[in-house]
């Protein structure tokens, strides 16, 4: 190889290495240490699975961990919700006060940073396809309200007026938060991703059912 070839070579490695090195940056680096610099890691987990093992554990949580988020959430919704936070839950975590907490907001760079880094946090379990996407209206809605009475605990939006409970989640707004694919894996074991919290345990459900589940989150405005 003659001197001129190498130096080619040796420049388009380098040139290699250092685009990786950016894109690592952007993926992942740099939003990684702005969610622990703002202390986010305080209250949410970013390893998996969760070592909770019991009600003790689970109580000193402070917030729900985020080791699967990019799983769990669409890209969109996150780094909107970041800029402008609203709750999710109607009570505080870990209690059945009235939620009147205000959560940090973090919007620009910083926001589209911690988007990206939350978004690399994936669960190999939520499988693509896993929620019915195809689920008629009116066959998952039977399965919701109905036969599992999902809206006792969590709120959706009915005739007009917001109807349900506030233990849980909100599911007002939930097509454009959540991925249903990860809601499905969810329901068959949601002590994967809260151990010990108060989700119900809904593993008897059969894989159609929880699909359909899954698949009414589409509805969910």
């Amino acid at each position: 190889m003659s001197m001129k070839a190498f130096k080619l070579l040796l420049m388009g490695a380098v040139s290699m290495t250092v685009m990786g090195l950016a894109s690592t940056s952007l993926a992942g680096g740099e939003g990684e240490q702005t969610f622990k610099a703002k202390k986010c890691a305080d209250c949410h987990a970013t390893s998996g699975p969760s070592k909770i093992a019991s009600i003790e554990d689970w109580e000193k949580k402070k917030g729900p961990d985020l080791w699967f988020a990019g799983s769990k959430f669409n890209a969109e919704w996150l780094e909107k919700w970041l800029a402008s936070p609203t709750p999710i839950r109607g009570v505080k975590w870990n209690t059945l006060e009235p939620n009147t907490e205000k959560h940090a907001a973090l919007a620009g760079k910083e926001g589209h940073e911690v988007t990206e880094y939350l978004m690399s946090l994936k669960d190999k379990d939520v499988a693509a396809g896993a929620a019915n996407l195809g689920v008629a209206k009116p066959q998952a809605k039977i399965l919701f309200e109905k036969k599992q009475a999902c809206y006792a605990c969590h709120q959706v939006k009915g005739g007009g007026k917001t109807l349900g409970g506030i233990s849980g989640p909100t599911f007002v707004g939930a097509k454009d938060r959540l991925n249903p694919d990860f809601v499905a894996a969810y329901l068959k074991n949601s002590g994967k991703y809260d151990p010990k919290g108060k989700m119900p345990n809904f593993s008897y459900l059969t894989d159609a059912d929880a699909a359909a589940l899954a698949g009414y989150t589409k509805f969910l405005e």
